[in-house]
């Protein structure tokens, strides 16, 4: 009875230390991955139960950000919420920081397991990377949005743009301008306070399986004003946003608040009057093609994934794009490489 009684205590001792002991070997293999900034304080230790305050209670407890690698090269950065989209990162990686001339990627990771910033991505340097980890359990039901929020009121200071993209969103140029270049040409004019890119949505390609490069495997869009309840699915933008203008995304995370009356315009400069919608879907200088659907095995993924605004993919979506919408071949985005 002696020995029971020495052995409960040492018992609990031992898981508590194995606990803790995995707790910190997790942050030793991060921070030895590279440049990571990590959430892992959940919002009941802020003392809130309230979603927000509590995280941004945790955000204020992080206190002075490192300084970042880069200098100059860092005029434009990328703020993405993702969730379990490792192999989807690598070639999304690669393809902005070579070909759009971005040169930091703020991961805002929504609870993956294992956590993003766990992974390997090779074909940058890991310096370019920024990650900051939100425990699924205590998320904000819009998380999307208080992780664009964050980033701007973080980051402002470090860079000239911030482009408020998903993994599944690729920009591209198919005109002879660069993309910093794009971005150039509205820096002189404080009226305008942010770019709103036009989606050319993509749709399957019939895959059933993931391919090896989504640039080069999904090669068919929606149709401009293709039809059927998803046929304006391409007046959608996202927003390349002015840091010295951003407030804070709208109840959603197409557009944002600007200071100043500065507006959101499309390429060609004029004023986007419909919030998420540009009605002329014109992607001359700029676009951002969309990956919605991807392979079946890929967006039955999706499904169970759900998004940063907590909504879910259904099969109804997919008959919607798959076979209520005019289809064209569409394929700006193949000749780049890597």
């Amino acid at each position: 009875m002696q020995s029971q009684h020495w052995l409960l205590p040492r018992l609990v001792y031992f898981l508590i230390a194995a606990s803790l002991g995995m707790y910190s070997l997790f942050f030793l293999v991060a921070e030895r991955a590279g440049p990571v900034l990590l959430n892992f304080q959940p919002a009941w230790a802020a003392g809130s139960g309230e979603g927000e305050k509590a995280m941004q209670a945790t955000w204020d407890q992080i206190g002075s950000l490192p300084e970042l690698q880069g200098g100059d090269d860092e005029h434009i950065a990328i703020c993405a919420a993702i969730k379990e989209q490792q192999e989807d990162m690598v070639e999304w990686l690669v393809h902005h920081y070579h070909h759009m001339g971005v040169k930091r990627f703020y991961i805002m990771d929504d609870g993956s397991k294992p956590p993003l910033a766990t992974f390997d991505y090779p074909g940058i340097p890991r310096s370019a990377l920024t990650f900051t980890y939100q425990p699924r359990q205590d998320r904000d039901r819009h998380m999307q949005l208080v992780f664009y929020r964050w980033c701007l009121d973080r980051w402002r200071d470090r860079h000239t743009w911030i482009a408020f993209i998903d993994a599944d969103e690729f920009l591209y140029t198919p005109g002879p301008e660069t993309f910093p270049e794009i971005l150039a040409s509205f820096e002189g004019n404080d009226t305008v306070g942010a770019l709103g890119v036009s989606w050319q949505a993509h749709t399957s390609n019939g895959l059933l399986e993931r391919p090896d490069s989504v640039r080069k495997a999904f090669t068919e869009c929606v149709a401009n004003n293709g039809g059927g309840s998803q046929g304006t699915i391409n007046r959608h933008v996202k927003s390349v946003v002015k840091t010295a203008f951003g407030v804070k995304p709208y109840q959603h995370p197409h557009a944002f608040q600007l200071r100043n009356g500065s507006k959101t315009v499309g390429e060609d400069g004029q004023p986007i009057t419909g919030g998420a919608f540009r009605n002329s879907m014109t992607r001359d200088r700029v676009g951002l093609a969309h990956y919605v659907m991807k392979s079946r095995a890929e967006y039955i993924e999706k499904s169970y994934r759900g998004t940063g605004q907590s909504n879910f993919k259904d099969d109804a979506f997919w008959d919607a794009i798959e076979k209520h919408t005019n289809h064209t071949t569409c394929t700006d985005l193949v000749g780049y490489d890597p």
